[in-house]
C-alpha cells in the first residue's frame, strides 16, 4: 500500500468550490467503453452480441457516448486462418449501427490491428475504416460540454504505417508522426476536466520509435495529464486468464483494458462524479449493474486530476444502479459492517445515496460491498476498497502484470532489428 503524495495540486476545475458528494443528481455523466466486436461474414454470434448489445444494453444504460476501441470488423477468411479485409463486414458494421441511429457525435471508433490487416497505407482503397465507421477520422479529438465542465476523448491510431497480414501486426506501433498528432490534440483538450485516450493496443503491446535524446518529447511525459487510456486487443487472454487488466503508470496514467464483445460480451461503465472517475465492468447479458462512485477504489486515486478531498467531505455513499426490474433493497457493508442507514433513490434517476459518516474511517484502507436486490429475487453484489487519507492499494492481478510489462519494447528491440523496417519507415500519410 502506497501514501499518495498530499502536496500534489489539483489543477483548476469548473465545478463548483462548493460541490459536495450528497443526495442530489448533478456534476455527474457516465459513457460505455467497449471493443474487439469482431463484425464477421463467417461468425453470426459476433453480429448478434454487437445487436443484442445496442438494442438492450445501450436503452438499459443511456450513456452520453460509446468509446469502441477497435477490431470493429475480423478481417479473416472461412477457414480463420488467412486475414483479408472483407467490405461486406463493413458494409454489415454500418448496418447494424444505421438500424439502430448511432450517430457521430455519440459513437468514437477507432481502429484495431484486424481492422489494418493487408491495408498498405492510409489512404489505400482498402484502409474500410475511412468509409464505414462513424468516426472516419483515425486519429481525432471529441469534447463534450456540460454545465460543470468539458472532457475530451482523444484517438490513438496504433496501426503500424504499413498493415501487414495476419498474425504480423499484432504489436502497435507509433513514430514521430503520431506523436507529433498526439501533442496538438493534447493541447486542444488542455482545458478539459478530464482527458480519455482511446487506442485499441494496450502500451505493453506498443512500439515506440526511441528519442534520439532524453530532452525530447516521449508518450510517457506527454500523457502526464491524461487521465485514463482505454483499450481492448488482448480479449482476457487465453480462457479468460486475465479478468482483470489494469494498471496505473507512474506518470498517473490508469490503464484499463476491456474484455472483448465478440465472445466474452463485455462492456465498462465509466462515471464521473463531481470529476471523480469510478468504472464498473459487466456483460452485456445480465440486467442489472452497479457502480461505486463514492467512495472511490482507492487502487486508481488521481491526486493531480481528482478533488479527492470531497470524499472525506461528503455526507453520502453514492452509487448508481442500472436495472430492467424494480429494485427491493440495497444493503452497504463497510469492513463487514452492515449499514443501519437506508438507501434512496434520487428522483427518477439511477443515483442512490445513503448517509454516512466518513471520519470513522479517517485512517487507513477499508472496505465497501455493496449488494443490490430485485422484486425478481435477483442480487448483484460490488465492492471495491477506498481510503481518505490518500493510502492506495496495490493493482494485483495477471492482468496488471501484462499491461506493466514492456513486450513490444522487447519485441521492437528483439525482433523488428531483424526485420526489414518496410513496416516503419514508410512515409507516414495523413491519417
Amino acid at each position: 500500500m502506497d501514501k499518495l503524495d498530499k502536496n500534489v495540486l489539483q489543477k483548476e476545475k469548473k465545478y463548483s468550490k462548493n460541490a459536495k458528494l450528497n443526495e442530489k443528481y448533478g456534476n455527474i455523466f457516465y459513457f460505455v467503453h467497449i471493443s474487439d466486436l469482431h463484425v464477421s461474414r463467417y461468425v453470426p454470434s459476433n453480429i448478434k452480441n454487437l445487436r443484442y448489445f445496442l438494442s438492450n444494453t445501450m436503452k438499459l444504460v443511456g450513456p452520453s457516448f460509446v468509446v469502441v476501441s477497435g477490431d470493429l470488423t475480423d478481417a479473416k477468411d472461412k477457414y480463420m486462418l488467412a486475414s483479408y479485409q472483407h467490405e461486406i463486414e463493413w458494409k454489415m458494421y454500418q448496418k447494424i449501427l444505421d438500424e439502430h441511429n448511432i450517430t457521430s457525435d455519440k459513437w468514437f471508433d477507432v481502429r484495431g490491428n484486424h481492422d489494418c490487416f493487408d491495408v498498405p497505407e492510409a489512404t489505400s482503397p482498402l484502409n474500410f475504416f475511412k468509409k464505414y465507421s462513424r468516426s472516419k477520422k483515425m486519429e481525432y479529438v471529441k469534447t463534450i460540454r456540460f454545465p460543470f465542465g468539458e472532457y475530451s476523448v482523444i484517438s490513438l491510431d496504433g496501426c503500424p504505417n504499413y498493415g501487414a497480414a495476419r498474425p504480423f501486426n499484432f504489436f502497435g506501433y507509433f513514430d514521430d508522426y503520431d506523436l507529433h498528432n498526439l501533442q496538438i490534440n493534447l493541447e486542444s483538450a488542455k482545458d478539459s476536466n478530464h482527458i480519455f485516450i482511446s487506442n485499441h493496443y494496450p502500451l505493453s503491446t506498443m512500439m515506440f520509435k526511441k528519442p534520439k535524446d532524453l530532452s525530447q518529447r516521449t508518450f510517457q511525459n506527454m500523457t502526464a495529464d491524461v487521465s485514463m487510456l482505454l483499450c481492448g486487443h488482448l480479449h482476457k487472454l487465453i480462457g479468460g486468464l486475465a479478468h482483470e487488466m489494469y494498471a496505473l503508470h507512474p506518470n498517473g496514467l490508469t490503464e484499463l483494458e476491456i474484455g472483448d464483445m465478440k465472445e466474452n460480451s463485455q462492456f465498462r461503465i465509466i462515471a464521473v462524479d463531481h470529476d471523480l472517475l469510478s468504472f464498473y465492468d459487466g456483460n452485456i447479458y445480465d440486467d442489472l449493474h452497479i457502480v461505486i462512485l463514492n467512495p472511490k477504489d482507492s487502487r486508481f486515486l488521481m491526486p493531480s486530476k481528482e478533488p479527492i478531498h470531497l470524499i472525506k467531505e461528503s455526507s453520502h455513499i453514492r452509487i448508481l444502479v442500472f436495472n430492467s426490474a424494480n429494485i427491493k433493497n440495497i444493503q452497504c457493508f463497510i469492513d463487514g459492517k452492515m449499514l443501519p442507514s437506508k438507501f434512496k433513490r434520487t428522483l427518477d434517476t439511477n443515483l442512490w445515496s445513503l448517509e454516512w459518516n466518513p471520519h470513522q474511517y479517517a485512517k487507513g484502507i477499508h472496505t465497501i460491498k455493496i449488494t443490490v436486490a430485485d422484486v425478481h429475487g435477483k442480487h448483484k453484489s460490488v465492492g471495491n476498497e477506498f481510503s481518505l487519507d490518500l493510502t492506495r492499494s496495490e493493482v494485483e492481478s495477471t492482468g496488471n502484470i501484462i499491461l506493466e510489462s514492456r513486450i513490444g519494447v522487447y519485441f521492437n528491440s528483439k525482433v523488428v532489428r531483424c526485420i526489414p523496417e518496410v513496416t516503419q519507415e514508410l512515409p507516414r500519410l495523413e491519417k
